[in-house]
């Protein structure tokens, strides 16, 4: 319960970190808070227990910070997505003041012998060289205000949505074919968006042939709490007398095996370089493992 309620977090600490979103798949995070709206109104149709409501809260919570990350992080808004310019824009000022600096050297020179260099060498047209440095680049941080009003604008679509349902499930349940329908939304199509939601960003990884701005902390938790999962419900059917509800291991059974082939993925086939650098083991940095040296 622990593990899928802190799922989320290593890859915002790392996000946060880079200021960049780069690496991480959007589809993803879509796609698993879209499950998250599912599950929980069927938990409360279901009268679950507030901790298990609560990982579902936090993992809500969390998908609206990476969401409100890619806003903040998009291209042109300061982040490392809009870097390139901003790195060219610092080379040009360099070239310019080192120019002026030549400048003001020649002219503290003796004047016969900054003469025979003026014959010496052709002289560039005044027009060659701008007239006043360039101003340094500025990045265009999204305003707070701005950003805080997106955040509340999720969060009242994601509580919204989760009355909105509850209430649909409470109208249909008197049916047979009402119950069969929120059984259907509440726990299979939200338990596909959970499990499949990976695949976009296995896609990616394959597109762009890289494993960078990927927290490994992701899907080391996603494992482990999967896997305790699938122990628990084997647990409980021994204890019961009853057969393993193949039903509840098979989502379970797949995040495992999406998660350990984005760790393979991640570590052996298009293996970050930094991530495990002499400084970061030496100095047993989270950091250095789950993200790499940024």
């Amino acid at each position: 319960m622990v593990c899928f309620a802190l799922l989320l977090f290593p890859q915002i600490f790392l996000n946060q970190a880079r200021r960049s979103t780069e690496g991480l798949s959007l589809s993803l995070v879509l796609l698993w808070h879209a499950s998250a709206v599912l599950i929980i109104p069927y938990l409360l149709y279901l009268g679950e227990t507030l901790p298990l409501l609560l990982q579902w809260a936090v993992f809500a919570l969390a998908s609206v910070l990476l969401e409100l990350q890619f806003y903040t992080f998009r291209k042109g808004k300061g982040g490392e997505e809009g870097g390139e310019e901003q790195e060219m824009a610092v080379e040009e000022l360099e070239a310019v003041v080192v120019k002026e600096e030549g400048d003001k050297w020649e002219e503290s020179m003796d004047p016969q012998v900054r003469k025979l260099k003026t014959h010496a060498t052709s002289a560039p047209s005044p027009s060659s060289f701008p007239s006043s440095p360039p101003a340094p680049p500025t990045s265009s941080p999204t305003p707070f205000l701005h950003l805080l009003l997106l955040g509340l604008a999720l969060l009242l679509l994601t509580v919204g949505s989760v009355i909105a349902l509850l209430s649909l499930f409470n109208a249909v349940r008197s049916s047979t074919s009402g119950a069969f329908f929120i059984k259907v939304v509440g726990s299979g199509i939200a338990s596909l968006l959970l499990a499949v939601g990976f695949l976009p960003q296995l896609v990616l990884m394959c597109k762009t042939r890289s494993s960078q701005g990927l927290s490994l902390g992701l899907p080391l938790l996603d494992v482990t709490g999967s896997s305790l999962s699938i122990l628990v419900l084997c647990l409980e059917a021994k204890e019961e007398g009853d057969d393993v509800n193949v039903g509840g291991v098979v989502p379970y059974a797949i995040i495992v095996g999406f998660q350990v082939l984005v760790i393979v993925i991640a570590l052996v086939i298009f293996p970050d370089p930094n991530r495990f650098t002499s400084n970061g083991l030496r100095e047993g940095s989270l950091q250095e493992f789950f993200g790499g040296n940024h």
